[in-house]
């Protein structure tokens, strides 16, 4: 039970390439995630120091068809890092997926942001949770996407293949073209304007489904600047009685 007058933070840390558009001919070592780790074993000390509890960090891991091309398995991560997720689970840490959906064009030479292309994504999404369960044997409980993007059919998709939360949505954001404009890409970034900055359960049509497992977690993302590498989540009570859509796709 959470300790009267305390207010719960969620720090999720997403697990990928130090790069977006990364050369799919070199399989470099994540080295931002190395850094991370490195850290958050001093971090956990310092915070359960000043708090009198236990320090557990949320891990979304990159599984897609970018890191599968690059890396010539969307399992490459979990299996490279092993020891990092085998201390993470050690110390009570929630793991779970963060994708992007990059694809790679050929006649193009670069990858294309295929935020337009449904099955696309659902491919991506797939790829992900399953890799996920596969590879550590266990549901894969909460999904985070690149650039917070999120469409009402990804949403209910996650919610068919049984991900419990969501930390995609960013309250009160504008709609944007693209997070990339100098690269090529399809669809658009959505406003987020009516997300309520605390957990909710998304409706799927014009209502929620009577059995649906889904709730959606607005993040408040702590930097959007270049290069930063800190991202910060939080919300301050529970709720699922207000009913939300998941943001439309731009037409």
């Amino acid at each position: 039970m959470r300790a009267a007058g305390r207010i719960p933070v969620l720090l999720v840390i997403d697990v990928e390439p130090d790069g977006f558009f990364v050369d799919p001919g070199a399989r470099v070592p994540w080295h931002g995630f190395e850094q991370a780790w490195t850290w958050a074993q001093s971090a956990r000390r310092m915070i359960a120091a000043a708090t009198g509890a236990p320090a557990q960090f949320c891990w979304g891991v990159r599984l897609d068809a970018q890191v599968e091309r690059v890396y010539g398995s969307a399992a490459w991560p979990l299996r490279h890092y092993e020891p990092q997720f085998a201390d993470f689970l050690q110390h009570g840490d929630a793991l779970g997926v963060h994708t992007h959906v990059y694809r790679w064009d050929e006649p193009l030479h670069g990858w294309v942001i295929e935020q337009g292309d449904p099955a696309w994504v659902e491919h991506n999404v797939r790829l992900s949770v399953r890799t996920f369960e596969y590879e550590l044997d266990r549901r894969c409980d909460f999904f985070r996407f690149g650039d917070r993007w999120m469409s009402d059919a990804a949403m209910t998709l996650l919610d068919e293949l049984g991900v419990r939360f969501d930390l995609t949505l960013e309250p009160g954001r504008e709609q944007v073209q693209s997070y990339h404009p100098d690269k090529p890409s399809t669809g658009c970034v959505p406003h987020q304007r009516g997300v309520p900055p605390h957990p909710y359960r998304p409706a799927r049509g014009r209502r929620p489904p009577a059995r649906s497992n889904g709730c959606g977690t607005a993040c408040d993302r702590g930097s959007t600047r270049p290069g930063s590498t800190t991202r910060r989540g939080a919300f301050a009570r529970w709720s699922t009685s207000r009913s939300r859509r998941a943001p439309r796709t731009c037409r």
